[in-house]
């Protein structure tokens, strides 16, 4: 069933936020697969989670595609992460990265409940 909650957010840097998440986990399967946006709540928080298929990350590589400027696509800017995880920071949380190559990629973060 369905249950509905608050949490306060800013809508634009929102949107911006899961945008990010899911042009990463698209580029991410080139050939195709599934992402999945899931919520749920739990700890008096919801969470949001972007759950793909992709090739996975390597857990050095998830160190490096946090920073600016830091790509491994030909056209990539290197900035939709850390401008993800900028705007997750000014909304006091973080966003956490679980992924293993040939596994694909879960990207997460919560908000606190209103």
């Amino acid at each position: 069933h369905a249950q509905h909650c608050t949490a306060l957010f800013d809508k634009d840097q929102l949107c911006q936020v899961v945008l990010n998440l899911g042009l990463n986990a698209i580029q991410a399967m080139p050939g195709g697969g599934e992402l999945r946006i899931v919520t749920h709540t739990a700890m008096g928080c919801v969470w949001v989670s972007a759950v793909d298929t992709g090739t996975g990350i390597d857990e050095d590589m998830r160190e490096k595609i946090v920073k600016p400027f830091f790509t491994g696509r030909e056209n990539g800017t290197g900035l939709g992460l850390p401008v993800a995880i900028r705007i997750l920071s000014q909304h006091d949380t973080d966003l956490c990265i679980t992924s293993a190559p040939g596994e694909g990629t879960t990207m997460q973060f919560s908000l606190k409940m209103a």
